[in-house]
């Protein structure tokens, strides 16, 4: 990992890995708070059972830009004609990952059927059986615990199952699409707002150009079909740069973002209308 050091000569967006290495969350914890603050980070636990995943449970390593999956399967042999080869799949997932990216600026989940070009499906056409799979509730399980299960479904076939990240908070931060747009978000304002307020006039017409920015980059979050965020707020005028502010020669620029939900849990309400009564009515 140390030649990504050079992020001008190997700029990466999404860091991710193969081996089920013990020591790669912390490292990947290191990089992320070093070198590449606001990246997405992915990487796979051993190949175990369920059970013995759950043991493992709570994990050692608790930040928003690193996700983990249990998952691994037996693919086709690419270079000879016979034998399989045990993957764990990580590299369909970060090109789902990067879809993510390309796609919504991160902020859609990388998890079940692929809808509006991003979701969790994986390719059926190398994996031929996966290694272990895991109950309903093994998974739900999983999930609590912010590991990521990769399973076969009858409906969609290998899919990704959940979309969490390795943050153990209650919040947004423990899902790895909610975290993605806000780490887009603010990684734009500081590098292509804030810097160029540096040693310039903290005053009315300064203000308004970093206003300006902040909406050409929040702005088009909000307009279909990318409408990761539902709403935002700036301020940057007198009230937050005021005098006691200007004496410190400071300068407050403050942004709130509310993220677009997704939805975890589908009711479906289904009437068989008496046939004297109105459909409308018993639909209300």
């Amino acid at each position: 990992w140390e030649q990504f050091k050079d992020t001008k000569k190997y700029p990466a967006e999404i860091y991710f890995d193969t081996t089920a290495d013990p020591a790669i969350p912390a490292e990947f914890v290191s990089i992320r708070t070093g070198f590449a603050k606001y990246k997405k980070f992915l990487y796979p636990q051993p190949v175990i059972t369920a059970s013995e995943m759950l043991k493992k449970i709570p994990l050692a390593v608790s930040e928003r830009g690193l996700c983990t999956f249990w998952g691994a399967a037996y693919i086709q042999n690419p270079h000879e004609k016979t034998g399989n080869l045990i993957s764990t799949l990580m590299g369909e997932v970060a090109a789902k990952y990067a879809d993510a990216l390309v796609y919504s600026y991160g902020g859609r989940a990388v998890a079940w059927a692929d809808e509006n070009q991003v979701g969790g499906q994986l390719s059926m056409g190398r994996i031929v059986e996966f290694v272990y799979t895991c109950t309903e509730d093994e998974s739900k399980a999983m999930d609590t615990g912010r590991v990521n299960p990769i399973q076969p479904n009858e409906l969609f076939g290998p899919i990704v199952c959940s979309r969490r990240s390795t943050d153990k908070s209650s919040g947004n931060y423990s899902y790895a699409d909610y975290s993605g747009i806000v780490d887009y978000c603010v990684e734009r304002i500081f590098n292509e707002v804030l810097p160029y307020q540096l040693v310039k006039f903290n005053d009315d017409a300064h203000r308004a150009v970093v206003r300006n920015k902040v909406d050409l980059i929040l702005k088009p979050l909000t307009a279909s079909p990318n409408n990761v965020i539902r709403d935002y707020a700036k301020k940057c005028d007198s009230e937050n740069n005021n005098d006691e502010v200007l004496a410190r020669e400071e300068f407050v620029l403050t942004v709130g973002i509310k993220v677009t939900p997704k939805s975890e849990v589908i009711l479906f309400n289904f009437v068989n209308s008496a046939q004297g009564a109105s459909v409308e009515e018993d639909v209300q």
